[in-house]
């Protein structure tokens, strides 16, 4: 009867027995390097009985600490979904064993040795397996080094060269270098000023309208002036001081001689005043420069030539022989002279004088100007017609400048144009000057005997031509 009493409790132990978990202390929850074996700390006592020796509790006490667990057991972790706390991702919680049965060790013949569960492993001091220590990636490569920045090399060359020793100079040497510098400047100021090199000549070149004679009537050179301290502004502004004067260049030609190259302004009209029997010649800067000559001789091709010397021709009447005395008029005309071109030589005065004067400067000449215009040298041109025929004058072409005779600004809708060929151009307010003068040339070019063309408004232009 004993023994089926024994055997019966031995049965119902057996089936009920299942692992204990404790819950770890502070002191037992410090980790420890995985590589490292797991040691049992020296603050926690050793177990007094073996893990094959461990006696499972009852089956109340066993369903007890199993439900505690699985309450304090997340859910996501119970689940299998979701990140696992840190400390513990990548390890997979094993399986607890079922419990086997007393039938079960009696007939293994062995007492089935409980497996310890995580908690009694970090109780007995084992360090968990982190995430960061299995999810650490592998050790990159060391990025290449930059370029050392400019900054960086010249502060080290700095430092390398404050190491280096640096040779004394003894000062009586470093005085003797300045005043030996010192002197030769001093030297150099006294020959620079010296007569050596005196501005004692100018000379005048590619100058038209700037002879020598009134450069140096402009131009007065200080004594004590040199080639080298002479005062380029000084010389400029004086021959400024002339209305065909724009700019200067200076040169010098040593020892003693300037340079002067007064840059001229370029003639762009020229307004012959008939009330005044007077031509003014316009610059490109749109101001009156100054008054030209109109005693002008042409060839037979109708170009100016200059220094014309008059052929004298000597006649005399007879005188009485023997030495008879003759009476005054008689002595006049024994001594009168009789002066004429050369051949081939025209003297031209008034329009044709003016014209003559703007076909050598490319200009175009303006006429039938108001009486009421009054130019100054240098003033600019503020009459509204004059303006207007220096606006035609830019706008046109040189070729097609080369074509006209004259322009007429006696008011603005009655400005025209007179051409060598004959043919006159109305041309009205200086608008649409390019597209004025393409219509002009297209119809000369397709039409023939063609007398009068009006542009004024280009776009619907008309023309006049005779039969031939």
């Amino acid at each position: 009867m004993a023994s089926s009493s024994n055997r019966k409790s031995n049965s119902s132990a057996s089936r009920a027995a299942k692992p204990t978990f404790r819950k770890a202390t502070a002191a037992q929850k410090r980790p420890v390097s995985s590589s490292a074996p797991a040691t049992r700390p020296a603050s926690v006592p050793a177990p007094k009985k073996p893990i094959s020796a461990y006696t499972a509790p009852s089956r109340k006490t066993s369903s007890r600490v199993a439900a505690s667990i699985k309450a304090k057991r997340p859910a996501k972790q119970v689940s299998g979904k979701g990140p696992a706390p840190r400390g513990l991702q990548s390890v997979p919680a094993k399986p607890a064993a079922a419990p086997m049965s007393g039938k079960g060790i009696k007939k293994a013949g062995m007492r089935k040795a409980a497996v310890p569960t995580l908690n009694q492993s970090i109780k007995k001091g084992s360090r968990p397996v982190t995430a960061r220590a299995l999810n650490t990636p592998a050790p990159q490569a060391a990025p290449a080094k930059e370029p050392r920045p400019a900054g960086k090399i010249a502060s080290g060359a700095k430092a390398i060269a404050s190491k280096l020793p640096v040779p004394r100079v003894p000062r009586a040497a470093i005085a003797a270098v300045l005043l030996g510098v010192l002197a030769l400047a001093v030297a150099a100021i006294v020959i620079l000023n010296s007569g050596l090199f005196a501005a004692t000549e100018i000379k005048i070149e590619g100058s038209v309208h700037v002879t020598q004679g009134q450069a140096e009537q402009l131009i007065d050179i200080k004594e004590g002036t040199t080639l080298f301290n002479v005062n380029e502004a000084e010389l400029s502004s004086a021959l400024k001081k002339n209305p065909w004067v724009s700019g200067v260049d200076i040169e010098r030609e040593f020892p003693h001689t300037l340079v002067i190259t007064p840059h001229e302004r370029t003639v762009i009209a020229i307004a012959y005043i008939a009330a005044d029997d007077i031509a003014w010649a316009i610059g490109d800067d749109s101001c009156w420069i100054a008054p030209m000559s109109l005693s002008v001789y042409v060839d037979a091709d109708g170009n100016i030539v200059d220094d014309v010397e008059p052929v004298v021709a000597d006649s005399q009447d007879s005188a009485t022989q023997d030495g008879a005395s003759q009476d005054a008029d008689a002595q006049d005309q024994v001594d009168t002279a009789a002066t004429a071109l050369p051949e081939g030589i025209t003297a031209l005065s008034g329009k044709d004088a003016a014209e003559a004067l703007a076909k050598q400067s490319n200009a175009i000449l303006l006429c039938d100007v108001s009486a009421d215009v009054s130019p100054s040298s240098g003033d600019d041109v503020t009459s509204d017609l004059v303006l207007d025929g220096i606006a035609y004058a830019k706008g046109f072409t040189p070729e097609f400048v080369a074509q006209i005779k004259d322009i007429s600004i006696a008011s603005e809708e009655a400005i025209s144009a007179n051409l060598d060929s004959g043919v006159e151009i109305a041309l009205g307010p200086p608008d649409d000057i390019a597209l004025k003068e393409r219509v002009v040339t297209q119809l000369l070019q397709q039409e023939q005997g063609v007398t009068f063309i009006n542009v004024r408004t280009p776009n619907a232009y008309t023309f006049r031509s005779v039969p031939t």
